[in-house]
């Protein structure tokens, strides 16, 4: 936010040369780690940037020698009371997976390579670690029909968010492994909190607050792995504090750490950095995304095809209800729409995304047979954007337009058009109604240039101007000879998905079940990966894993 701040300063020094003198103007802002480092790389601004001492923040330096006394204490009641979590005497390794996307096997859930991989249910363990993705009675019922073992360890919570910004999670793993693990953390945390204490460094605290934090995670991570037989750790979720932790924590215990991503990536963050033993990526479109990044140290990148497509053949017949509903309305045409979070504080964007919705009205208004169907992330865009509800409900009264639910899979609505129009270049959605084989372009009033899919695809797959997006539609429409690669999404598909036989579920169901057996027979790490691999480059190809430890720094050059 700071850096914006001071690119927003620079640009009217640069669009108002008067503002040169301004010297003695003062942005005041609350300190962070960078500050230094950015004020003395953005010279010669026309104000100066003063940071001031944050008392919320400075109290925030106890936080975690104080979280793992609460967490000492409160696990040690749960073990007085009874309420104690005791060791799986059952030897055999299992598979950990976090509760993010769901448990239902009909819709996306965080275990969906299961049902053809030939592991024993009894095998896998979902854990619950969310509140906001508690184990509810539908969730429980699921698992409870797969036959998946599951665990609660969502944290106990203090605090007021809205007076705080933020609430204090209390982790909640009743067992002697994990107070012991604590104790031994908080007495090298106060240690080290009374050493940095002389320094009176606020870049020290700094640190020490974030590296203790992460260390106490840890410490949960790895007692509730020890507890369970925990070999391979799971999650669709790669980013934040947890998963670094848990991939440390199957580091230390000697187990497999797996992921893989859920969106069409341009671009990698570094807090997704973390050094995953094994990724399962689409394909190699996203390899740039991984290898020219000092931060991100994949040690076995694995292409596994688009991990939904099993769904694109079961959506096909609750497609065709929604497109025989619209054609019952005298529509010959349809064109499904996706977009993203709207976020209040981005109003340019919001704006953006309202005229967009605008005139996708206004068009379903002139044409009788026009149909629509949007497909929004979560809410209904009239929710989310309510300057446009008015419009949208103008839309939905013609019986011409649907407002598909936030679970409906994106391939749904694409197979029930006949285009499918997202929101942003990388939109997933619209990547994935091209996998369905629907023709898809998107708007991208971000101007994302840059992205991959422009030079395939500028003015055809990929718009920045809306009166040229609005006008390519209304010709392919009429006549598509006249506009030759309009949604065709083929030049770049071999590279996000090189497989496109919907079986991506199944491989990596196998990749997980080969790491398991091998772990079963007392095999150690490498080997199981080094196992997996073979089998997976046996039946796939050499060229569908790149392995850190093979690749040499000539071919990282080329990536």
């Amino acid at each position: 936010e700071i850096m914006v701040l001071i690119n927003l300063f620079r640009l009217a020094q640069e669009n108002d040369s008067s503002q040169k003198s301004y010297k003695h103007n003062i942005c005041l802002v609350r300190w962070s780690y960078w500050l230094k480092e950015l004020r003395s790389f953005y010279t010669n601004l026309p104000i100066r940037v003063v940071s001031y001492f944050n008392i919320k923040e400075s109290l925030f330096y106890c936080y975690t020698p104080l979280k793992c006394i609460f967490e000492i204490f409160g696990n040690l009641f749960l073990l007085g009371i009874g309420q104690g979590i005791k060791k799986d005497l059952d030897k055999a390794p299992k598979i950990a997976v976090i509760h993010v996307q769901g448990t239902d096997l009909s819709k996306k859930t965080d275990y969906f390579w299961f049902l053809k991989s030939g592991i024993n249910p009894k095998n896998i363990l979902m854990y619950f670690k969310y509140a906001t993705r508690g184990p509810d009675e539908d969730a429980v019922k699921h698992l409870k029909s797969s036959k998946i073992n599951w665990v609660n360890v969502i944290p106990w919570k203090f605090g007021n968010k809205g007076l705080m910004g933020a609430t204090a999670e209390v982790n909640r793993l009743p067992c002697w492994i994990f107070v012991k693990r604590v104790c031994k953390t908080f007495g090298v945390g106060t240690k080290m909190f009374f050493q940095i204490l002389t320094k009176a460094s606020t870049k020290r605290f700094f640190l020490f607050k974030n590296l203790l934090l992460l260390r106490n995670t840890v410490d949960f991570f790895e007692s509730m792995f020890e507890m369970h037989n925990i070999k391979v750790h799971f999650a669709l979720h790669e980013g934040g504090r947890d998963m670094t932790a848990a991939c440390i924590a199957m580091d230390l215990l000697g187990g497999v750490d797996v992921t893989t991503h859920w969106s069409s990536y341009d671009c990698s963050q570094v807090v997704m950095g973390k050094c995953h033993d094994v990724y399962f990526s689409w394909g190699p479109f996203f390899k740039r995304n991984y290898f020219d990044k000092p931060y991100y140290r994949v040690k076995n990148y694995v292409y596994s095809g688009y991990p939904y497509d099993h769904f694109f053949e079961n959506c096909r017949e609750r497609a065709s209800v929604h497109r025989e509903a619209l054609l019952a309305k005298g529509v010959n045409y349809v064109i499904c729409v996706y977009d993203q979070n709207n976020p209040v504080t981005k109003p340019v964007w919001n704006r953006e995304v309202e005229n967009f919705y605008k005139r996708l009205v206004d068009y379903l208004l002139s044409d009788p047979k026009l149909g629509l169907i949007l497909k929004p992330k979560k809410q209904s865009p009239q929710v989310k954007l309510p300057n446009i509800k008015k419009h949208i409900d103008k839309a939905l009264s013609t019986g011409r337009c649907v407002v598909l639910g936030g679970d409906v899979f994106p391939n749904e609505a694409a197979q029930a058009a006949d285009l499918a129009l997202g929101l942003m270049v990388s939109s997933t959605p619209t990547v994935e109604a091209a996998l369905s084989k629907t023709p898809a372009i998107t708007y991208d009033p971000q101007r994302n240039t840059s992205h991959p899919f422009y030079k395939h695809g500028s003015h055809k797959i990929a718009f920045t101007d809306l009166n040229v997006l609005m006008n390519a539609i209304a010709t392919f429409r009429k006549d598509p000879e006249k506009c030759p690669g309009f949604g065709d999404y083929s030049p770049v598909l071999k590279d996000v998905d090189p497989f496109q036989d919907n079986q991506a579920s199944v491989r990596i169901g196998k990749y997980m079940g080969c790491l398991l057996n091998k772990f079963s027979e007392g095999s150690s790490k490498d080997q199981a990966i080094d196992a997996a691999n073979s089998w997976y480059r046996e039946d796939f190809g050499d060229d569908k894993i790149i392995s850190e430890k093979e690749v040499t720094n000539e071919e990282l050059l080329k990536v």
